[in-house]
């Protein structure tokens, strides 16, 4: 006879008791629900546990993206930075801008679309005529980067409490059609001075640091350069979310840059820890 799952409580509500459970929250106060759900996920998949199965057909996979006409390629768009007029950078919240930044990402990201886990914020980039240019996305820090990690100089008690406060531009896309140039160090200047007003307004507080990892066999990294990105050195192949050694094949080497985002960056992120409760 078949087991009856309906008794077993959901993956969901195994993901919201383990937050529950060891208080773990974001910021603002939310569960990190999603966090939990794939540590689960990763137990699993480590032979620690054995989940119930999903309750949906997808399992927690990200479905394929479905194309259109929208995320097609376009007529060309050169000239200078200037001939693009006032450029739109704006957070992507509607619908059908969600639906465009996957396919755009999907269809033209060297990576495709890739879904990641926690606080992330999307951004699309619009000329003057309503024409898209770029798409942009920002995500959980990584755990742990020795480079980075020595130019803050903080211990690991600090990087646990305070890595909330960094943020990752995990994807950068300008469309294979736009040959402008100057526009991706105009862009990365732009970004720089509204993502801490947008992150503050959808999470609760401001970050302090953005980084973000360039393949050092595909890129130079000169637009990050030329909008004041500092250049710490190169990844070890491991990947952001790799704690504990586990991963048993090596990722392209990748320049390390971050990008402060107030003066005293150093003081707010090593300032002394409050007792724990």
């Amino acid at each position: 006879m078949a087991a009856d799952h309906t008794a077993y409580p959901t993956r969901a509500a195994l993901a919201r008791a383990v937050c529950e459970t060891l208080h773990w929250l974001m910021p603002d106060g939310r569960l990190k629900e999603m966090s939990g759900y794939c540590a689960l996920r990763a137990m699993e998949n480590d032979g620690l546990l054995t989940l119930p199965p999903p309750a949906s057909r997808g399992g927690g996979r990200t479905r394929p993206v479905t194309f259109s006409a929208a995320s097609e390629r376009q007529a060309p768009i050169t000239g200078s930075r200037a001939d693009l007029g006032p450029i739109t950078l704006r957070p992507v919240t509607a619908k059908d801008e969600v639906a465009l930044w996957r396919e755009l990402i999907a269809r033209w990201h060297y990576l495709g679309f890739r879904r990641h886990v926690g606080a992330q914020l999307r951004y699309l980039a619009w000329d003057a005529q309503g024409r898209v240019l770029a798409a942009m996305e920002f995500s959980a820090a990584a755990w742990k980067v020795a480079p980075r990690d020595r130019f803050l100089r903080w211990t690991p008690e600090q990087r646990t409490a305070r890595l909330h406060l960094l943020v990752d531009q995990s994807t950068f896309l300008i469309l294979p059609w736009v040959r402008v140039k100057f526009l991706a160090s105009s862009l990365l200047g732009q970004v720089v001075r509204r993502l801490p007003a947008d992150w503050l307004a959808r999470y609760g507080y401001t970050p302090i640091l953005i980084e973000s990892f360039v393949d050092s066999h595909r890129f130079s990294g000169t637009s990050y350069r030329a909008a004041g990105w500092l250049c710490l050195g190169e990844t070890t192949g491991r990947g952001k979310y790799d704690r504990h050694h586990r991963r048993t094949h090596r990722l392209p080497e990748r320049y390390i840059f971050v990008r402060p985002l107030r003066p005293d960056y150093r003081a707010a992120l090593r300032a002394p820890l409050p007792p724990t409760p």
